[in-house]
């Protein structure tokens, strides 16, 4: 599993929460599970995929706030975190994330 690149889960009426052992996917580029019955928060691992460039976690039920550790995803491209529960502000981090696009 350590060389899984793109991992794409959306609209599977997957329930549960984003695994906290994520961060052994090292090599994964592309993470997307949209349109699922996600709970709970990001868990910290997820914040050390160095190698990310694009995450989508639109229409879940996640919550919680997005961790000043974002700004470690420097590469992202693009992230899609609409139609969750977040709560609180976007981290001032998100300023290092200098290649997004969208």
């Amino acid at each position: 599993m350590d060389k899984l690149e793109f991992l794409d889960l959306n609209n599977n009426f997957i329930t549960g929460s984003i695994p906290n052992c994520l961060d052994k996917l090292q090599s994964l580029k592309d993470f997307a599970i949209n349109l699922n019955q996600i709970t709970g928060t990001i868990p910290e691992s997820f914040y050390n995929l160095s190698g990310l460039l694009n995450v989508e976690l639109r229409g879940n039920e996640l919550s919680g706030s997005i961790s000043t550790q974002i700004g470690q995803l420097s590469g992202l491209r693009r992230i899609v975190i609409d139609n969750n529960n977040f709560s609180g502000s976007l981290p001032t981090e998100f300023g290092n994330l200098t290649e997004l696009s969208e």
